[in-house]
């Protein structure tokens, strides 16, 4: 979080907009439709800031019934879902037509399919996700590095002991919210048997259940995705040491709301004597001064062939803002799922003659990395050397090097 709370990005106001919609939508709501109509513009709005934020509907519906009495629970949520509705299509619509001006209907419908479609400048073509087996471990270091970050320094004594300092906080937020979820789904005589009623971690664990799925099937390693759900999975560990405190103060003084800042000042000091503290430093950001190169060594017309994977994969990020270079992201070329990759490679053959021809084009050497063979062979179906062989008519040669493990290579033609 701590990262994205300084960057120019969508995560920051969205988090705001899920935590007041919680609070909202977790305060009694008896019967009355502009209860449902305040929330339905609050998620409104939190889609529109960033689509992901429809995950939480299923949490603020369920949040909603339980909160109204019966009589008064259909007007509630039926409030709450038009009022949602019009404020995304209100914003949808003004986009359309202040900004985009469709012709037709057509035009309209591409451009609404748009961001599952595939994008005619970029080639970006993101699928509906999918599940591959190393889904699960993905999301946990995404999940990781959302609370964390990571040591992004040299390997070291520094970095070691980094490393273990946050493997024990890991374990210890980890372990807070096993005791929460335990202590909702413990049982007692009078529920016979049925988990106590705790409406408020019912409304968490709904939100968090659906999140964790859903980007375990999209995009599972991209931490940004998953600090959207720190709120809740704080909420939960605090919960898990209010419990533990409750029970270790007896009826005494009730002292665990001091500690339920504990994780938060235990997590601060890990973040920010590592990831922090290194991350603020320009010399530790290894992206920089090879934007900074290329923008140097580069015309401003020029194409950037990139990875768009691995090592390297901020670059997306950096090419278009630092170095002012337009990207072709080989990720993004064969993203498309109804293009076979044959078409695709070929449609990269002709796009690369079609650069090279007005001197316009070079090429990242981790674009043609054999390491990065296994992912577009996974999730393309495009070879290692299938790859390699649609850049042998620009016949590379090194121009640059950008650092010990990257260089700038240009066609010789």
């Amino acid at each position: 979080f701590w990262r994205y709370a300084t960057q120019g990005d969508t995560t920051s106001p969205e988090l705001l907009v899920l935590q007041v919609l919680l609070l909202a939508a977790t305060r009694p709501a008896p019967g009355r439709r502009r209860t449902g109509l305040a929330v339905g513009v609050l998620l409104g709005a939190g889609i529109l800031v960033h689509q992901t934020a429809v995950l939480i509907a299923p949490a603020v519906a369920w949040a909603l019934w339980r909160r109204s009495p019966p009589a008064g629970r259909r007007r509630v949520l039926g409030a709450c879902a038009v009022a949602a509705s019009l404020v995304v299509g209100a914003g949808y619509a003004a986009a359309a037509f202040l900004v985009l001006h469709p012709h037709d209907g057509a035009a309209w419908r591409r451009w609404l399919e748009g961001y599952f479609g595939v994008d005619p400048r970029t080639g970006y073509a993101p699928g509906y996700g999918g599940w591959h087996p190393g889904n699960a471990v993905a999301s946990l270091r995404g999940a990781r590095e959302a609370v964390m970050g990571t040591w992004p320094g040299p390997a070291g004594a520094p970095a070691t002991a980094w490393w273990a300092a946050a493997g024990a906080v890991t374990v210890l937020l980890a372990a807070l919210v096993a005791i929460a979820l335990r202590a909702r789904f413990r049982t007692s005589g009078r529920t016979r048997g049925r988990p106590a009623v705790r409406p408020a971690l019912d409304i968490l664990l709904v939100w968090l259940a659906v999140h964790a799925v859903f980007f375990t099937w999209w995009k599972p390693g991209h931490a940004r995705f998953w600090v959207l759900a720190l709120p809740g999975w704080f909420l939960l560990a605090a919960t898990g040491l209010a419990h533990l405190a409750g029970r270790w103060s007896a009826g005494r003084r009730p002292w665990w709301p001091i500690m339920a800042w504990l994780p938060a000042a235990l997590l601060a000091l890990v973040v920010g004597s590592g990831p922090f503290r290194t991350e603020s430093s320009p010399a530790c950001n290894r992206f920089l001064p090879v934007a900074e190169t290329l923008a140097a060594r580069t015309p401003s017309g020029m194409t950037i062939v990139i990875s768009g994977v691995g090592p390297w994969t901020a670059l997306k990020a950096y090419l278009p803002y630092v170095a002012r270079r337009t990207m072709l992201v080989l990720d993004w070329q064969f993203a498309d799922p109804h293009r076979p990759p044959a078409a695709a490679l070929a449609a990269l053959r002709t796009r690369l003659d079609v650069l090279a021809t007005r001197g316009a084009v070079v090429v990242l050497s981790e674009a043609l990395d054999p390491a990065l063979d296994a992912h577009f062979l996974a999730v393309h179906g495009v070879s290692g050397p299938a790859r390699r062989a649609a850049f042998a008519r620009l016949h590379l040669r090194r121009a640059v090097a950008l650092s010990p493990d990257l260089d700038l290579l240009a066609p010789t033609r």
